[in-house]
């Protein structure tokens, strides 16, 4: 199948395991890709497999396919949609993207926390410096159970104050769990330490 067709056929989740498909897709925007209009570029999202769209946003806005508020739109879902954003493109990137679309809570344009935020986030160790935490316990506690995407035994929780410029964005209804929260932030500047308290 090619571009072209996926466009214009009716969404199935078949699309995001057709090979062929997703390597078009990856190739028209890395490569081919004039500017287009943003209704054009949602469908192309919406066909574009979870652990590829960060790539596909991030070529969208280098080579200028769409304006940068239409990135900016979509930019949290990318993040949200795909298990391991951090594995999938550098920090360098998604802070780059973020700075450039400005703060957003679902896609829309909003005005940054106005105060320091404590934050949680139940991962292994070596993934403790990374940009999705919540403001929820209760939320990190699930996921430090096995629950979401993480990895079973990824049971320790971390926590750090985070203030409101080191806050990148916010996802809330775009999460298909309706009970989560997710605060994207920059991982750079955090003072994490273990939560004391029981995981579970």
């Amino acid at each position: 199948m090619m571009l072209p067709d996926a466009v214009t056929t009716d969404f199935h989740p078949a699309m995001w395991d057709d090979r062929e498909l997703q390597r078009d897709i990856n190739r028209y925007i890395t490569r081919q890709a004039r500017p287009m209009r943003p209704d054009v570029f949602a469908v192309i999202l919406d066909r574009t497999a979870p652990d590829q769209l960060p790539v596909i946003v991030w070529h969208a806005w280098r080579r200028r396919v769409v304006p940068t508020d239409t990135i900016g739109e979509h930019l949290g879902m990318a993040f949200a949609h795909c298990a391991r954003p951090g594995e999938l493109l550098s920090l360098q990137r998604w802070l780059t993207l973020f700075a450039a679309v400005g703060f957003r809570i679902d896609g829309e344009p909003a005005d940054r926390p106005d105060e320091p935020t404590r934050l949680y986030r139940a991962c292994l160790p070596e993934h403790v410096r990374r940009m999705s935490w919540t403001p929820s316990l209760r939320v990190a506690r699930a996921y430090a159970q096995g629950e979401g995407h993480h990895q079973p035994g990824a049971d320790r929780i971390y926590t750090a104050t985070v203030q409101p410029q080191h806050v990148l964005g916010i996802n809330d209804d775009v999460l298909a769990n309706p009970d989560e929260t997710e605060w994207i932030v920059d991982p750079r500047h955090l003072d994490i330490h273990q939560h004391e308290g029981n995981p579970s």
